[in-house]
């Protein structure tokens, strides 16, 4: 009877340190894994000075050397993300067409860190003037049998002068002063 209780109490105590080791394994290996870091991230919104979106925007990332370590687009919306970004302090710039690019930096990313990084762009200023030219890749028009060739083309120059006289601060807005032009800023080839 005696050997039947010391053998129970005995067994108690083996499952006791079987759990506890598991216990100990389920918590120490993740512990140790996050103690040996591991990539961050880095995202944001990229839009102008009047909170709208600049979709398309290029944004890259640089580390201490110079190097481009990673490059995305933001989406339509505006927003970007970066993801598996090793810990680090990177210079981050941001560039859309017709705007001013922009360098955002030292940006430190710890070990795990999800980086929150949003930019501000200005429109570029317009010193010069503007020619607009369309051309039709069309040969023949819908609704008649002529050549679009042949048709007349309407090119008009912004000259400098009228730029200063709208007020035009950005190339989309003057593009936007000549009749029959629509510009939009992600459309705007340099």
């Amino acid at each position: 009877m005696l050997t039947m209780h010391r053998l129970g109490v005995g067994t108690v105590l083996l499952r006791l340190m079987i759990c506890s080791l598991i216990r100990v394994i389920f918590v120490a290996i993740p512990a140790v894994a996050l103690a040996q870091g591991g990539p961050g991230s880095i995202g944001g919104r990229v839009s102008d000075s009047q909170q709208l979106a600049l979709s398309r925007a290029v944004i890259e990332v640089e580390d201490s050397g110079g190097h481009i370590v990673q490059k995305v687009v933001a989406d339509e919306t505006g927003y970007y993300k970066i993801e598996s970004v090793p810990p680090a302090s990177y210079t981050v710039s941001f560039t859309a067409i017709g705007f001013d690019p922009s360098k955002e930096g030292p940006v430190t990313v710890a070990d795990h860190q999800a980086v929150l990084l949003d930019a501000i762009l200005r429109p570029r200023q317009v010193l010069e003037s503007i020619t607009v030219s369309a051309e039709n890749d069309r040969l023949v028009a819908s609704m008649t049998e002529v050549p679009l060739g042949t048709l007349p083309v309407t090119v008009q120059t912004v000259t400098r002068e009228l730029i200063k006289q709208q007020n035009a601060i950005d190339i989309v807005t003057a593009l936007n002063n000549v009749p029959g032009a629509n510009a939009l800023p992600a459309l705007i080839a340099w």
